[in-house]
């Protein structure tokens, strides 16, 4: 208890490689944590409840919340920390307090703001906050902060929970759930969030399209490409099925054509007969530059590596007018193939006001294997098409008519 440092912890709660270790160690350290904490130690805690989170059984984790909390002699960062971890287990249980002991206190704001700031990463369990939850926080925390920034280069921890609270505002935006509306509203009747007013008031606006969007029966994407062939998109939607249908199209053609078009994904020998995959950097250059020729008629423009307004990057961004389509690509050998709808397409790139809320997720198929990246549960995908059901399986029941998935078979042929 006396160290100020415990070395390997960062990976337990980063590193999908240190599961079983995190399995057996993080509970056991947890239970035995010091009641009173150093500022390095409180990092460590961070990373320990944040592995628990992700290994730790929802029964077993609970217990431990609820025995440590009972401490008197927990220090108020740490309580912090353990309420917070209950908000995301379960809300119900463990929001109201984390609010009661949060709300109105400077110094408890900055360490909430700290902890779910941190939270946002690769291993983040925030997607599975519901949106009552996610309001709730942001309550807390953007009375604390400024929307806008300094331009003297300076980061201060007032400009991270400004972020974070402007990153969980597209996020309402770009929900169609009722429930997004209901908490918009009821933020923007806050006095203590005047300072968000015009972020929340755009908000609203946007929100309102998307649950118009969600709620409305779309046509096929081929019915709206032929009756857009000789016109032009109308709405985000439009160019959402517009860029599908091209989509669809290219991995029709990479399969079916005479041309061979699967070769343009490999790397050949000095007779040109493909040797090695390209790295996904390389299939997104070729990809988009497919896309770029078949979206031209269209005037949607389509451009690789793309930056998004809170400063995240998608692989892919089609764009026209003020709307943009953002697509996220993974091999099928990338370790984050599993993980990427939810914690990169859904919670950082379809948040993106021009998006609202669509977005589209592209697997490259090159044969499969999944050696060093097993998917979470099941059997391994044998085919292309086993591994786009098991990936739309992935998207939330209430995102399923703005995200969509599609598999791109480029196999050698047998």
């Amino acid at each position: 208890s006396r160290k100020e440092y415990i070395h390997g912890i960062y990976p337990l709660a980063n590193d999908d490689k240190y599961e079983k270790v995190a399995k057996q160690v993080v509970p056991v350290v947890l239970a035995s944590f010091p009641h009173r904490a150093r500022l390095t130690q409180l990092s460590a805690l961070e990373y320990l409840l944040k592995a628990a989170l992700r290994y730790m059984s929802k029964v077993e984790l609970n217990s431990l919340i609820h025995s440590r909390l009972q401490l008197k002699s927990l220090d108020v960062a740490q309580r912090i920390y353990w309420l917070s971890t209950g908000a995301i287990l379960n809300a119900d249980q463990y929001l109201g307090a984390l609010s009661r002991y949060v709300a109105g206190k400077e110094i408890r704001v900055g360490h909430l703001g700290a902890f779910f700031y941190r939270e946002q990463g690769e291993s983040s369990k925030l997607g599975d906050l519901s949106i009552h939850t996610r309001a709730r926080l942001l309550e807390l925390l953007a009375p604390s902060c400024r929307p806008d920034r300094h331009a003297d280069g300076i980061v201060t921890h007032d400009m991270n929970r400004a972020d974070l609270v402007r990153n969980w505002i597209n996020n309402l935006a770009a929900s169609p759930d009722p429930t997004a509306t209901q908490e918009l509203q009821r933020l923007a009747t806050l006095p203590e969030l005047h300072q968000w007013l015009e972020q929340l008031g755009q908000a609203r606006l946007q929100q309102g399209t998307v649950a118009r969007d969600f709620s409305f029966v779309h046509p096929s994407h081929t019915q709206v490409a032929d009756t857009l062939y000789q016109g032009l998109p109308a709405n985000v939607a439009d160019v959402a099925a517009i860029v599908n249908e091209v989509l669809a199209g290219i991995g029709k053609d990479i399969r079916t054509s005479d041309n061979n078009l699967f070769r343009l994904f490999w790397n050949g020998d000095s007779y040109d007969r493909p040797q090695t995959q390209k790295p996904e950097e390389g299939c997104r250059d070729v990809l988009v530059e497919l896309m770029r020729e078949r979206l031209r008629k269209f005037q949607i423009e389509c451009t690789g590596e793309a930056r998004h307004v809170n400063e995240s990057r998608s692989d892919i961004l089609c764009t026209y007018s003020t709307w943009a389509i953002p697509i996220e690509i993974k091999k099928d050998s990338h370790k984050a193939l599993w993980r990427g709808i939810n914690e990169q397409l859904l919670a950082k790139y379809s948040i993106d006001p021009r998006a609202q809320g669509h977005g589209v997720y592209i697997a490259l198929w090159f044969g499969g294997g999944f050696k060093k990246n097993p998917p979470p549960t099941g059997r391994k995908p044998a085919t292309a098409e086993q591994l786009l059901q098991r990936l739309k399986d992935q998207v939330p029941a209430n995102r399923s008519k703005l995200i969509s998935v599609h598999v791109i078979d480029f196999s050698l042929p047998k």
